[in-house]
């Protein structure tokens, strides 16, 4: 419920503001967890703005991916990354786990509703292995 608050006040339509939120979240979601999860973000972030439906989307989109890190992915650690390049916002998450399943590594409920919440924003996802093990994913979108 705190997320949907959070989402619709204007008072948190800035970039910083969704990049604060956004690694309070993070620290949240793998306390108390065997995973160590490290974050890279700026100190500051311009003053630019992000529409409640885009942060709504792509925070839930985000949950997803963090989600699978603990449910799926067998790692001990993750990373978070925020990176803002005029227009573009991006959103990274890799971990050292096992990876995607080989074969169609996009099948399964949560990958597909994290591609449809990108949809919805205009914003892509990519899905990769990485080459020593573990996954990657990326979400990016244009704030213009």
């Amino acid at each position: 419920m705190d997320e949907i608050v959070w989402a619709v006040d204007p008072r948190n339509d800035s970039l910083d503001s969704f990049a604060g939120y956004l690694c309070q979240f993070t620290i949240e979601h793998f306390q108390d967890t065997s995973v160590d999860c490290r974050l890279e973000v700026p100190a500051e972030f311009p003053a630019y703005s992000v529409s409640a439906n885009v942060r709504h989307n792509l925070l839930l989109a985000v949950r997803e991916a963090l989600n699978n890190v603990l449910k799926h992915a067998n790692a001990t650690r993750a990373s978070l990354s925020v990176t803002f390049h005029h227009p573009m916002l991006v959103i990274t998450i890799e971990d050292n786990g096992r990876g995607y399943p080989k074969g169609d590594p996009h099948s399964g409920n949560g990958l597909a509703n994290i591609r449809q919440r990108m949809d919805l924003i205009a914003g892509r996802v990519i899905f990769s292995n990485a080459a020593d093990g573990g996954a990657f994913v990326s979400f990016e979108i244009d704030l213009t």
